[in-house]
């Protein structure tokens, strides 16, 4: 019965009168509903075509700064300050193999991200700057697992030594 009523309002709504399916809606709500937090999307929530471009261009420009960033804030630093930069002073088993492997792919985002840049300022096509931008990305992703990695090891220490 409530479907049929639904199905006859929203006909009589498209015919000419200037309701919207949400006030249809509200009109034909059962009384005794109850009300939750459940969100509703509207068409403001939705990203249209015209604003997908321009935050694909800032993300670019974000990309950038991060990569320019990277550059920066690792170039010189050795396995060991990558190590005491990321777990302090924290000694878990196998951390210099762990510092081996955070220097080796500091180097990798650190290459990656000066061909992003070198790709950007050559304004070279769209396809060539997409390509170093995701290698960079691939490379950030790596990194940023040793990180996690590395500070899950030491958290691990840190109980173990404590009981």
């Amino acid at each position: 019965m409530k479907r049929a009523l639904l199905v006859v309002s929203i006909f009589v709504a498209s015919q000419g009168y200037a309701q919207s399916l949400g006030e249809i809606a509200k009109r034909n709500k059962p009384k005794d509903a109850k009300v939750t937090t459940k969100r509703v999307f509207t068409d403001d929530d939705v990203s249209h075509a015209d604003q997908t471009i321009v935050s694909s261009s800032k993300s670019l420009q974000a990309q950038l700064l991060e990569a320019e960033s990277a550059i920066s804030r690792l170039a010189d630093k050795s396995p060991r300050e990558l190590g005491e930069d990321i777990v302090q002073e924290n000694q878990f088993p196998d951390r210099t193999k762990w510092e081996q492997k955070m220097y080796e792919q500091k180097e990798k985002v650190i290459a990656a991200a000066r061909a992003l840049l070198a790709t950007a300022r050559s304004e070279s096509a769209d396809s060539l700057i997409s390509s170093a931008k995701y290698k960079f990305d691939i490379e950030m992703v790596g990194y940023n697992n040793l990180k996690v990695d590395g500070l899950a090891k030491a958290a691990d220490w840190e109980r173990q030594t404590r009981k």
